[in-house]
């Protein structure tokens, strides 16, 4: 794991010391924020999601965190993956843009 600027970053993903996959948490007044986790495609469908996710979380605990967040795609593996670790849907923010490259992007939030 290193550290840098209050980022935390555990990388336990590796395979004979190549990584496989990353994860960053930031630690901010006793809240962990998980974001950026990727699984090499090569290594997808091998739990190293999961396995990442176990170490951030095992990392926050160990900074006294007592709450944590994740941001993912509706849907997706990430999603998957989080619901199993136990974390609960708060609310959906989906992202709309239009046609060509001059579209405008609008967020709405669903709470």
């Amino acid at each position: 794991m290193w550290v840098e600027n209050g980022w935390e970053c555990p990388n336990p993903a590796c395979d004979g010391g190549q990584p496989v996959g990353s994860g960053a948490l930031e630690v901010h007044d006793g809240v962990a924020a998980l974001m950026a986790a990727e699984t090499f495609t090569a290594y997808r469908h091998q739990g190293i999601h999961t396995l990442l996710l176990q170490a951030r979380l095992a990392a926050a605990v160990e900074a006294g965190c007592d709450l944590a967040l994740v941001h993912t795609r509706p849907g997706a593996a990430s999603q998957r993956n989080v619901l199993r670790a136990g974390f609960q849907l708060v609310y959906t923010d989906v992202t709309l843009a239009g046609p060509g490259p001059d579209a405008r992007t609008r967020s709405t939030t669903q709470f």
